[in-house]
């Protein structure tokens, strides 16, 4: 009988893997979602002010990795998720409202599943 070594992760799991337990750990009950160039990340930052005065927890999804670099200071939790699949298996049993701003049809994939 021969010992296989275990499979490592792949970094990109473990760093998925990660902010999935992270969201889940905060149990977001509204989502904000942006998509579009980095230009278009201004309509994000005039949401930001209201979504902090919320007596609720809310988490702020990217689809562009550029748009990080975009966002004002916030408060928020703020995660970039750019390829569809990984947005459509991104479950986020806890939220109740959805807002979506700039370039809708990329962002609509994101959605509460309580699966």
């Amino acid at each position: 009988m021969a010992l296989l070594p275990a499979r490592r992760e792949a970094p990109r799991d473990r760093y998925r893997r990660k902010v999935v337990e992270y969201v889940q750990s905060r149990r977001p009950e509204v989502a904000f979602s942006s998509s579009g160039p980095v230009d278009a990340i201004y309509q994000a930052n005039i949401w930001l002010p209201v979504l902090e005065q919320l007596d609720l927890r809310v988490l702020v999804v990217l689809r562009e990795r550029p748009s990080l670099d975009g966002p004002a200071p916030t408060t928020l939790p703020v995660v970039a998720i750019p390829t569809a699949v990984d947005l459509t298996n991104f479950r986020l049993p806890t939220v109740r409202v959805a807002f979506y701003a700039a370039h809708v049809g990329s962002t609509s994939t994101c959605s509460a599943s309580r699966a």
